[in-house]
């Protein structure tokens, strides 16, 4: 039996669904790659420094975009309204304007919980290159695939790449920042720890018999 008359006798609603389950998959990545551009581009400081929301040809002349490329602006910035990125509104005249959300305040570069570094550093060509080879990696006998494509361990590329190790230590500090701040100002968090001590203090207080 051929591929044609299997697929015919699948259920259509199923295997419209698995071709969009594929197609998610398949392009996934574009999200994390308008992502990252957006903060190149500057786009969250940019309407941060306005103090309201921008039409699409403001952000263009503000971000120096060449004129002929401010519809693919257009798309890029549909995309990150759909990933929830930025916020979509209309003005008086009904002229589309985008705001910074809490998501993007998080991608502001003076932002105290900035993720800017974090965001770059883990989209780096260094680290988003390697997963390319991950098949060829299962049949070889190299320790991982990093050191496939780079043909160094990590911490050595690292150690004699000044520039991509900046980038990492800097994406790491601005993760770790977050994830500080938001335990130590959690009360829940302090409620814990105070709990804690009182465990701990109970515990050195018994006496094993």
């Amino acid at each position: 039996m051929d591929t044609s008359t299997l697929l015919a006798m699948e259920n259509p609603k199923e295997l419209l669904n698995a071709q969009a389950h594929i197609w998610n998959h398949i392009f996934a990545y574009h999200s994390s790659i308008a992502l990252k551009c957006a903060i190149e581009l500057g786009i969250p400081d940019t309407i941060q420094k306005h103090g309201n929301p921008m039409t699409l040809q403001d952000l263009a002349n503000s971000l120096a975009i060449t004129p002929t490329k401010t519809r693919s602006l257009y798309r890029l910035l549909r995309l990150l309204v759909h990933s929830n990125f930025f916020s979509m509104t209309k003005l008086v005249d009904g002229e589309e304007a985008y705001a910074n959300n809490i998501n993007s305040q998080l991608l502001l570069k003076d932002h105290p919980c900035t993720m800017s570094p974090f965001t770059l550093g883990m989209l780096d060509p260094t680290l988003t290159e390697p997963p390319h080879y991950l098949s060829k990696w299962f049949r070889n006998q190299d320790e991982s695939v990093f050191y496939m494509v780079h043909g160094r361990s990590f911490w050595e590329h690292a150690d004699l790449t000044p520039g991509f190790n900046q980038l990492f230590n800097q994406a790491l500090a601005s993760d770790a920042g977050i994830v500080s701040t938001a335990l130590v100002d959690s009360k829940n968090f302090m409620k814990m720890v105070e709990a804690l001590g009182s465990l701990l203090m109970g515990y050195k207080g018994m006496r094993v018999t």
